[in-house]
């Protein structure tokens, strides 16, 4: 059965005054995106004790969705800041799989990223999901061209003391298909998983069906491998292994790691690790 396009919230793909507003969008985010980051966060020598300040930004996206382009260029920029910056900031782009039967299927979707995506509308009470959609630690969303709320919210969450703690500590290239990485964590709750996301960003590909028809897209930590660990209360320790897809390559590719709740879907850990800089 198809899914079913929810009517809330605003932003929802569908809707003709979003496609209006589209135009006017990519000349406010530049003008915004200068604000969207706070100043530099403490180093790890200044607070080597304490969990530091993060915010993971999870797009839920489609190249089958034309109010998805602008949300995409977004994360780009706040992405892109950041890492020059070394912000504490982390961006994955879910590419979702329901609207591959319009007229084209996204290279990058898949059933688990709309799964994952279901699980936060379950979590957060929603009736039904939604592109573009940005969730931010895993306890709020809106749609994603929403630069203001973007900035106001990476504001807020770099303001708090996380619940806990994760640090990748190496990872290690067992075979041209399988990576293996070491973990450690304190502070998680019951309940708590860690998740592992290998993500890169692809180079830009031609789109020759369906709303994008004719565009050329790019996309920023696309998330190619997710996996999921779960966690003793407290403090802890391990090794997992990663599965590579098909032709990917290091060169532009990171692991980042998220403690999560199992209960509330709320993200208390994360952090990363640049596979260019460790393989």
């Amino acid at each position: 059965m198809a899914p079913v396009r929810t009517s809330a919230p605003a932003g929802i793909r569908k809707w003709n005054k979003l496609k209006r507003l589209n135009r006017l969008f990519s000349a406010a985010a530049a003008a915004l995106c200068g604000l969207l980051l706070p100043a530099a966060q403490p180093s790890a020598a200044q607070d080597s004790n304490a969990a530091r300040p993060f915010v993971v930004l999870e797009l839920f996206t489609s190249q089958g969705c034309s109010s998805c382009p602008p949300a995409d260029k977004l994360l780009r920029e706040v992405a892109e800041k950041a890492r020059r910056e070394k912000s504490r900031i982390y961006p994955l782009s879910f590419h979702i799989d329901y609207w591959n039967y319009i007229g084209w299927t996204d290279p990058y979707s898949g059933a688990n990223a709309s799964a994952r995506q279901r699980a936060y509308a379950a979590a957060m009470n929603e009736s039904g999901v939604y592109t573009p959609q940005l969730v931010v630690n895993g306890a709020q969303h809106f749609p994603g061209t929403r630069a203001r709320q973007l900035q106001a919210a990476i504001t807020s969450s770099l303001s708090h003391t996380p619940k806990a703690d994760v640090s990748l500590s190496g990872v290690e290239k067992v075979s041209a298909k399988e990576l293996k990485v070491r973990y450690s964590y304190s502070g998680a709750a019951k309940n708590s998983l860690l998740r592992l996301a290998l993500v890169n960003s692809p180079d830009p590909n031609y789109v020759s069906r369906g709303e994008n028809a004719g565009s050329t897209l790019s996309h920023t930590n696309v998330v190619r491998v997710f996996k999921t660990v779960e966690l003793v209360q407290g403090s802890g320790s391990g090794e997992v292994s990663l599965e590579l897809p098909d032709g990917f390559t290091h060169s532009n590719a990171q692991i980042i790691s998220l403690v999560q709740n199992k209960a509330n879907m709320h993200i208390d850990g994360a952090s990363s690790i640049d596979l260019s800089e460790v393989l």
